[in-house]
């Protein structure tokens, strides 16, 4: 199930995921944990099996390909950003100036380093409620972000 086909399931059920636009912003986490808390769910705003499996999804599979699953919305939100560069002249890209400003990060031009702001940005569009490392656009201090894995996977900061 995709993000957009997701906020039509949400919507027709009476839960306000905002703009039907195929993202995982605030507003459809928001209708997500709506949706959760009225049927027993646990309430994370994440739409993992049972959440899905809820919402009728007929799509649901025993093993999700996790490159393409609702359960890392960071995950999907990073692939929507494949492409994005810098600016090469004397500006900077105003959409990775605005992940900044949205995220209320003092960082002024895309010249800087910006990939721990790429995920300070997939982090804190899509789970709102985590709390971001203390210093986000080092990428070093993901490094203190979520648990370790032994072995690099789909979904995982990995600095380096």
């Amino acid at each position: 199930m995709t993000t957009l086909e997701l906020q039509k399931a949400l919507k027709a059920r009476g839960f306000d995921p905002g703009d039907i636009d195929g993202a995982m912003g605030r507003n459809t986490i928001a209708a997500i944990r709506a949706f959760q808390a009225a049927n027993g769910l646990d309430v994370d705003g994440v739409a993992g099996p049972d959440t899905l499996a809820k919402l009728a999804a007929s799509a649901v599979q025993t093993a999700p390909d996790p490159i393409h699953s609702l359960s890392m919305p960071w995950f999907i939100e990073a692939q929507r950003a494949i492409g994005v560069k810098e600016d090469t002249g004397p500006g900077s890209n105003p959409l990775i100036t605005g992940w900044a400003r949205r995220l209320r990060i003092d960082y002024a031009k895309d010249e800087i380093a910006w990939c721990g702001l790429f995920v300070a940005h997939c982090i804190g569009l899509t789970l709102p409620g985590e709390v971001l490392t203390s210093n986000p656009l080092g990428a070093r201090t993901w490094t203190r972000f979520g648990v370790p894995c032994p072995v690099p996977q789909p979904g995982a900061v990995m600095t380096f």
